[in-house]
């Protein structure tokens, strides 16, 4: 799989592609590098981040299409990971989610109201995760596979939960998770991990 190319020491540029995915879906840049995107799309596009841990980096409303070039922006937050998605401004179709980690930190899943917030998220591979249960109640975790984080962190109690990181040696390319009580489903969500 691509890598996002490193060039003025600490600018990273992401390409997207003539069909409007990012063509290095998931990236690791350090606490002190920028990003930029390059849109090789025959369409403008647009760049929508998470926020789930806060704002990371700006959204970017429009990206001219055959070369365009956003402006490089600096992460907002440290150790932490980001996902966004590109939308396609011709047609108002998104690809996604990508991840970047910026440093050596998580992705955050909130849950609220037995719902994961994002449903759908993605991570380096050797990536990370957290929940934050917003709820009043703890939840049991039913990963497919198994296996996919260490430490396995079950149940998922009240507040902020311990960090998961992809276990070494792992090659999913997909995890999913149900959140269960007394064996109920109650909701679900699911992790890509990319090299």
């Amino acid at each position: 799989m691509a890598t996002a190319r490193h060039r003025l020491e600490q600018l990273w540029q992401i390409d997207i592609t003539s069909t409007g995915s990012a063509q290095q879906p998931d990236t690791n840049i350090a606490n002190t590098d920028n990003i930029e995107f390059k849109n090789l799309a025959p369409f403008d596009v647009a760049i929508t981040f998470t926020t789930t841990s806060g704002t990371v980096f700006n959204n970017i409303p429009d990206i001219p299409r055959n070369g365009g070039v956003s402006a490089p922006q600096s992460p907002q937050m440290m150790n932490v990971t980001v996902n966004y998605s590109i939308k396609n401004l011709s047609t108002n179709t998104s690809q996604g989610p990508y991840g970047i980690e910026v440093g050596s930190g998580p992705m955050q899943i909130n849950l609220a109201n037995e719902t994961p917030d994002p449903p759908t998220i993605s991570i380096p591979h050797g990536g990370k995760i957290q929940f934050d249960n917003e709820d009043s109640v703890s939840y049991d975790i039913s990963w497919s596979p198994a296996g996919v984080f260490t430490p396995n962190v079950n149940p998922l109690v009240s507040g902020m939960n311990q960090m998961q990181t992809v276990a070494a040696g792992n090659q999913a390319n997909s995890a999913t998770y149900n959140l269960l009580i007394q064996t109920k489903i109650k909701g679900r969500g699911t992790v890509k991990i990319n090299s």
